[in-house]
């Protein structure tokens, strides 16, 4: 993945505009443009003011591996094989029965591994 692309995909993730990162940075917004648009690369200090600005690492700033994005990203057919795949655990391990409802403490053991799961999504 392309430098411009690897920073759209982190200011999306973050839902930060060019102008956020602009003030966060300060970088000229000319020149940010001309980073996403792919005209330039930043110089090492500007990389560092965008990768702190970020809070990431330069590493995945720079990374040429896709981030993995979001929960969103991924497709509803595979948030439904994962769901079947929980629930058919949930259901070997005796936590609950096929076809019944949760109870409260389950729903919140679902939500915490959901909440885990999504934040293998994020960086």
């Amino acid at each position: 993945m392309s430098f411009n692309d690897n920073l759209k995909l982190l200011l999306k993730d973050r839902n930060l505009k060019q102008a956020d990162l602009c003030r966060m940075t300060g970088i000229q917004t000319s020149l940010m443009s001309d980073y996403l648009a792919g005209k330039k690369s930043p110089t090492i200090k500007n990389a560092i003011f965008i990768a702190d600005a970020l809070n990431i690492s330069l590493d995945t700033l720079v990374s040429k591996v896709k981030s993995p994005g979001t929960i969103e990203d991924v497709p509803r057919d595979e948030i439904s094989r994962i769901f079947d795949a929980l629930n058919s655990m949930l259901i070997s391990a005796g936590l609950i029965k096929d076809g019944s409802d949760i109870t409260k403490k389950q729903g919140e053991v679902l939500l915490a591994v959901c909440q885990i799961i999504d934040s293998t999504f994020k960086d």
